[in-house]
């Protein structure tokens, strides 16, 4: 056991200090924006991405479908692009970044959430893995697996898709140029057999048994990857400058997720079935669409892993970032294997509620004195700002009051996207408040320390 704990110690830190969890990313360690794209477009493809692309196909027409995808896609990219913006400068996570925004302690909050959601999802993602593997099976062969042969599947993809995240940034950047130019050439192939089959005017107006409006299209696409978007600096840390993010963001957002998506409507038009698993079967695939699902979903999962790692570090700041991996994945499956994930979506669902305000405090609060953000100052910050907390409370409030299914209380509609609504609220508090209560934060950024 010591020998495995000593190379999976080795493996780890070759990546970097522990993949940096609680320190800058060096200059010299910084990539290309073809590593941040290839790895968001990986973290963004997975069957959930290919389930919503079969939700827009039984509401909307093709057309409508495209707009909604491209619309939701490029407002997901441009929020992603802002709220890594404090990444770059930087060169921190996500939670190492809410050190400076809520201070040391208050950091705490920030890196419990994520890793809660995170870690949560992970759980629920692996369970749909050994759901969708299958019926898969089931389909292809005409026996169905039984719930301890499901249960073995679940193990089987959780400890992979950990695998890749204990290792940090550099392993997950290899397994996506493995598995994502798979996917991608399954997806167009996908898209010339149904174009064959299919004129686009047929495929157009085909399959709408759910219709919906084109605004819910819309919000269901940014909803499906808003907590993705706030936690940009993950990934984005590793980023040499802005034009490389934005680079990477529409080529792994608008292109890449949003492409999926919108052929997995196609596809799901020409097969008359929303359920990718069929849609898969339907047109042939067999084993290779196997192999395919397999690489999306751990592509995906192992983000959760590795952003629930980092948010875990600022709270145990003594235990290793690749332990805290290992404890995310392999607690996530068991959670998996015994159905409890499933059943704790309600509670996963509040925490996602609880997201997206964390970006709108950090990004506001970066924007009014980015010269405070500066890692020589960690040592000197307060334990908790209590300004910036009041602003989170606010905006989080006003994201369960927009959020109109459960667990939100639908009092009322901004945006329709309660997302974006908590959001913008966040940003907009946290100005205030920090002019309300803190008002030398803006002019010489030394109110906040001590």
């Amino acid at each position: 056991m010591a020998s495995l704990w000593k190379f999976l110690e080795e493996k780890a830190y070759a990546g970097g200090d522990d993949d940096f969890a609680r320190k800058p990313v060096p200059e010299d360690k910084k990539r290309g924006w073809a590593s941040s794209a290839v790895v968001y477009i990986g973290c963004a493809i997975s069957i959930s991405a290919f389930t919503l692309g079969g939700s827009l196909a039984t509401g909307l027409t093709l057309n409508e479908s495209i707009i909604a995808v491209l619309a939701g896609a490029l407002i997901l990219a441009a929020m992603a692009c802002l709220c890594a913006e404090p990444a770059m400068y930087t060169g921190l996570s996500t939670s190492m970044i809410g050190k400076f925004t809520f201070g040391l302690k208050g950091a705490a909050l920030v890196g419990l959430l994520y890793a809660g959601c995170a870690w949560g999802w992970f759980g629920v993602q692996a369970g749909l893995f050994g759901d969708t593997i299958g019926q898969m099976f089931r389909l292809m062969t005409g026996n169905a697996l039984s719930p301890a042969g499901v249960k073995v599947i679940i193990v089987i993809g959780g400890l992979l898709m950990t695998t890749s995240a204990i290792f940090g940034f550099k392993s997950i950047e290899k397994l996506s140029w493995i598995a994502i130019p798979a996917i991608a050439i399954l997806m167009i192939a996908s898209l010339v057999m149904v174009l064959k089959g299919h004129t686009y005017s047929e495929l157009n107006t085909s399959f709408i048994t759910n219709p919906m409006s084109l605004g819910t299209g819309i919000s269901l696409v940014i909803g499906s990857f808003a907590a993705g978007a706030v936690g940009s600096p993950d990934i984005l840390r590793y980023a040499k400058n802005f034009k490389d993010t934005v680079k990477a963001m529409v080529i792994g957002l608008v292109i890449g997720y949003g492409i999926t998506i919108v052929i997995a409507a196609a596809c799901a038009k020409a097969v008359g079935d929303a359920n990718i698993v069929t849609v898969m079967i339907g047109l042939g695939w067999g084993v290779l669409a196997m192999v395919v699902l397999v690489l999306a979903q751990w592509t995906s999962n192992d983000n959760n892993v590795y952003s629930g790692s980092l948010g875990l570090s600022v709270v145990f700041e003594r235990m290793p970032k690749y332990k805290l991996a290992i404890f995310t994945g392999v607690s996530g499956t068991i959670f998996a294997v015994i159905g409890l994930s499933n059943m704790m979506i309600p509670f996963f669902s509040v925490l996602g509620i609880f997201t997206p305000p964390l970006g709108g405090c950090y990004l506001a609060d970066f924007y009014l004195c980015r010269k405070f953000y500066s890692f020589d100052r960690l040592n000197r910050l307060k334990k908790v700002r209590l300004e910036s907390m009041a602003a989170y409370l606010v905006a989080a409030a006003v994201g369960f009051m927009t959020t109109q299914t459960s667990p939100g209380f639908a009092l009322f509609q901004i945006t329709t996207i309660p997302a974006i609504d908590s959001f913008v609220a966040a940003f907009i508090m946290q100005i205030a408040c920090v002019k309300l209560f803190n008002k030398n934060h803006g002019k010489d950024c030394e109110s906040t320390v001590c």
